[in-house]
């Protein structure tokens, strides 16, 4: 589900006569396209006067992603994006984001293989001599303002992991992943604490048997979170400070940051650990 923070205007894409599919306002979620059975794309009469619409900005996560004309794997294939690229996302449909591509024509990239930005981009549809461009592109987003920033009261330790952690962040989550291309909530803490030398088993619920025990309402930034809740110790993250942490969320499918006072980790949270 996308955000609802939000959102500034960074940049103009311009089009060419392609349709353009319901956008977004404001912190609302996108607005899918009428059901049909299989959508159609259908081509307008030409414009002699310009259209402006607002898209959501997303960018294509560590893997590079393939795009198709529909939103089905077996329409034509259109491009391969690499990570990092960003796009100019204007509708979604069934687990798929339709984009702007820079020939101004729409096509329709996996939802879980974009990071949606807390930006919004303008598109402006004008006659068919219009070249389609996009400019300019976004820099990375900067935290929403009830968002603070983290580590900065952390101890050296604390503070090093945490900013390892948070390049993880929009990272899609594997079972059993290890890498920047794909991770889970164990190996998201393992890999961190790694870089600074602390050695932790793979499993949470071993690794919820390493370190001093913390009570739950003397967390400090740095310590590690263990949640029960299928079973013992099944899930992990690491406390940022000021009520948030990083986790590796099979729910939403990527390394993100929440509150532990959303009711789903705050009646799990079970354990924390300190070096």
């Amino acid at each position: 589900m996308l955000g609802s923070r939000s959102l500034r205007q960074v940049g103009v894409v311009r089009r060419g006569t392609a349709p353009v599919l319901p956008p977004t306002t404001g912190g609302e979620a996108l607005i899918p396209p009428p059901p049909a059975a299989t959508p159609r794309l259908t081509t307008p009469a030409p414009r002699t006067e310009e259209q402006r619409v607002d898209a959501r900005l997303g960018r294509i996560l560590a893997q590079a992603a393939d795009v198709y004309r529909m939103p089905d794997p077996r329409s034509r294939w259109v491009a391969q994006l690499p990570g990092g690229h960003q796009v100019a996302i204007t509708s979604q449909w069934q687990g798929w984001f339709a984009i702007v591509m820079t020939d101004g024509s729409q096509a329709y990239v996996p939802q879980t293989r974009v990071e949606v930005l807390p930006f919004q981009v303008l598109t402006v549809v004008q006659g068919p001599s219009s070249p389609a461009t996009v400019t300019p592109t976004a820099p990375p987003p900067a935290p929403a303002p009830d968002e603070p920033s983290f580590g900065a009261t952390a101890s050296p330790l604390a503070q090093a992991i945490i900013e390892e952690a948070l390049r993880y962040r929009g990272t899609p989550y594997v079972y059993g992943g290890n890498t920047a291309s794909g991770i889970d909530c164990s190996g998201l803490v393992k890999n961190c604490f790694a870089t600074q030398g602390v050695r932790l088993p793979r499993r949470a619920s071993e690794q919820a048997q390493v370190g001093a025990a913390v009570p739950l309402g003397d967390l400090e930034p740095g310590d590690r979170l263990y949640f029960s809740v299928r079973r013992t110790f099944d899930h992990t993250g690491i406390y940022l400070g000021n009520g948030y942490f990083i986790h590796a969320a099979l729910s939403r499918g990527k390394v993100t940051v929440d509150r532990l006072s959303t009711p789903l980790y705050s009646k799990n949270l079970a354990a924390a650990r300190r070096f």
